[in-house]
């Protein structure tokens, strides 16, 4: 499957699904690996450390990969654009990553796109999971994520207002 079929079909499932957020909280920010091979469902986590600045018509999107998939120093994405319309495009300075990004009053669902793929630390992620309290099926879900992220080099960053 081509990779604008996939983001297509991303984008598609990601509309399908907005609803109304709250102001920033606990829930504020996830981080979405859309389903793959071996994974029917896509897998949602939590983003502790991500971040969303509006200045004038300016753009930035912070933030980093969650410890579930990349381990206890995970890698950290910054990513700037400009405002104008209801899509937005934002890239890092690196060319790593872009982002096709729908902006809602709501909230602001990106397409996270690693151009270059993306390769985890799986080690570390192992090594994290095991620490936590998940059940095991939780724990399989994301190693499957993982899996289903360093293939397609895609994931889905939403942030809530």
């Amino acid at each position: 499957m081509s990779t604008k079929k996939i983001l297509v079909g991303v984008m598609m499932t990601v509309l399908g699904t907005v609803t109304a957020g709250s102001a920033f909280g606990a829930d504020a920010a996830s981080y979405i690996v859309p389903a793959g091979e071996g994974m029917p469902d896509p897998v949602t986590v939590k983003l502790k450390r991500a971040r969303l600045v509006e200045r004038g018509d300016g753009i930035v999107l912070d933030y980093r990969l969650p410890k579930e998939l990349d381990g206890a120093e995970p890698q950290r994405f910054k990513l700037t654009g400009v405002k104008g319309g209801d899509v937005l495009l934002l890239n890092d300075a690196d060319g790593k990553v872009t982002a096709t990004c729908t902006d809602a009053v709501t909230e602001l669902t990106c397409i996270m796109t690693y151009t270059a793929g993306i390769e985890l630390n799986d080690a570390a992620a192992d090594l994290f999971l095991s620490a936590s309290n998940l059940d095991a099926n939780r724990v399989a879900e994301l190693q499957a994520a993982r899996g289903v992220l360093e293939h397609q080099a895609v994931g889905i960053v939403r942030i809530r207002r």
